[in-house]
């Protein structure tokens, strides 16, 4: 069971935003949020709030401008033992003592959320292509013969014993020569591998 789950802890909510520029926004219609909301450790305990400012613009709601955001981090101690109840009527005046420590991050993060573009896309498809071709390439390598029914030389499996090689490229070439016309004898090379 954490500290949260304890009847009587609280935490508190602060919201962040620009000075003078309301919590939110309209687009299309819509309000959007841009302030940000922080959960903050309220009871008994030291906490260290490290902010991060964040400039946030999503158009594919339809934001043309950037707002300013926070992202969070926190650092949560338990420093202070109390005893009684939190509620100072019913305990006799116990009082709760809480430290909050905001520090602000002077880098700040430039985010863009937004539809791929058609290059975007034909370049994933690139990657796609160049990844499978690797694969293909890693697994399976030229057999040195052809492939009796399509006439396109033959791939062959890279990982398999050469006993097992030897034996299919010869079979192939049997039925390569079948296939030609010829008669087995005349067909019969051998190949190094």
């Amino acid at each position: 069971m954490s500290q949260f789950d304890i009847p009587g802890k609280f935490v508190w909510n602060a919201f962040f935003t620009e000075p003078g520029v309301p919590p939110y926004s309209e687009y299309n219609g819509k309000l959007v949020i841009t302030s940000t909301a922080i959960l903050v450790p309220a009871m008994n305990s030291a906490v260290k709030m490290t902010l991060r400012p964040v400039r946030f613009k999503d158009e594919t709601i339809g934001q043309t401008s950037y707002s300013l955001q926070f992202e969070q981090s926190t650092f949560y101690t338990q420093q202070f033992s109390m005893g009684g109840s939190v509620d100072s009527r019913s305990s006799g005046g116990s009082s709760v003592q809480n430290v909050i420590m905001f520090t602000f991050e002077h880098f700040t993060r430039k985010i863009t959320i937004r539809y791929k573009t058609v290059s975007e896309i034909w370049a994933e498809i690139g990657g796609l292509w160049a990844a499978a071709t690797l694969v293909m390439a890693l697994v399976f390598s030229q057999s040195g013969t052809t492939d009796p029914k399509n006439k396109k030389p033959s791939v062959i499996f890279n990982y398999i014993p050469s006993k097992m090689r030897k034996k299919w490229i010869e079979d192939n070439n049997v039925k390569l020569a079948v296939a030609k016309g010829q008669t087995i004898e005349d067909s019969v090379e051998v190949h190094k591998i």
